[in-house]
């Protein structure tokens, strides 16, 4: 057995000194920089966004990116996790994404709209495969805090409905306090009467690119004071709750330990969404994650 001070090459014990021993590690170690380095620029250069490598180098962070700056939020490997598989998720010609278990499209084809998309036919939204909307039905203000209608929800509701299109809700939050949270909710249940709403009806929490917006000061507690409140009467009221934010809000102002009761949906860049059945927490950028039930 070679000693501290020696390595074994072909079985034969060689001596080092102390400087050819750090000159050894130097060399290797650079060698194994200049090849994670030559690695990470071939990724880059063929399409893999920075952030997926940042994820796959910093495995215990979630790596999210705000005005150019780069935030590491720990995960909590405590919190309940999904089952999806990510290599069952595929993205077909028109960029929708879906999901598949042996071999069979297990996912389901929805929308979230408000009334930015403007007229829309409805028998041509349900023959392009779409099973559901999740319709916006108002909004309190980010400044003056007052709530108002979204002008098509009930043109849409009806319209979805007609079509056999299955519907659920959002409604824009600016809530400060407990008691306007469920204000909130209340002004919610009161529009979805008229309607089978058998779609969650999520609270629609996310930053506003206004330096006057009201929420920016609350706290990560008092953010999730208002999402409970919310959650909680619409459950009351016999409707399934979910949260609607992006991934900087679940994981940098919202606490996802007080969360793990509520269903929870990512705000998307696409218009197209998937659901996925025994789905408790998003955890795809890219879509909308919903239990088999609540879209059936």
């Amino acid at each position: 057995m070679c000693s501290d001070l020696r390595f074994s090459l072909n079985s034969v014990c060689t001596q080092f000194s102390q400087t050819e021993i750090r000159d050894i590690k130097s060399d290797a170690y650079d060698k194994g920089a200049n090849d994670f380095v030559d690695d990470m620029k071939g990724r880059l250069e063929n399409g893999t966004g920075i952030n997926t490598v940042l994820r796959e180098i910093y495995t215990e962070d979630f790596i999210y990116t705000v005005d150019g700056k780069y935030y590491f939020s720990p995960i909590n490997f405590d919190l309940k996790m999904n089952k999806l598989n990510n290599a069952n998720f595929s993205k077909n010609s028109n960029g929708e994404i879906t999901y598949s278990e042996n071999g069979a499209g297990v996912s389901h084809k929805g929308i979230d709209i408000s009334r930015y998309q403007g007229n829309i036919d409805f028998s041509k939204v349900k023959q392009s495969g779409i099973e559901y909307a999740i319709i916006r039905c108002g909004y309190r203000g980010y400044s003056g805090g007052t709530i108002n209608d979204d002008s098509s929800f009930d043109t849409y509701m009806r319209d979805a409905l007609s079509n056999d299109i299955k519907v659920g809700a959002y409604f824009f939050s600016q809530a400060l306090t407990k008691d306007e949270a469920v204000e909130e909710a209340d002004y919610v249940i009161s529009k979805l009467k008229p309607y089978n709403v058998t779609c969650p009806v999520a609270i629609d929490v996310e930053e506003v690119n206004a330096g006057s917006s009201r929420q920016n000061t609350l706290t990560n507690e008092a953010l999730t004071d208002t999402v409970i409140a919310f959650c909680d009467r619409i459950k009351e009221a016999g409707y399934t709750p979910m949260i609607y934010a992006n991934s900087r809000y679940f994981a940098g102002k919202l606490d996802m330990s007080r969360l793990e009761d509520y269903e929870k949906c990512m705000h998307s860049m696409q218009m197209y969404h998937i659901c996925h059945m025994n789905f408790q927490c998003g955890s795809i950028l890219t879509q909308v994650l919903l239990t088999e039930s609540q879209a059936m």
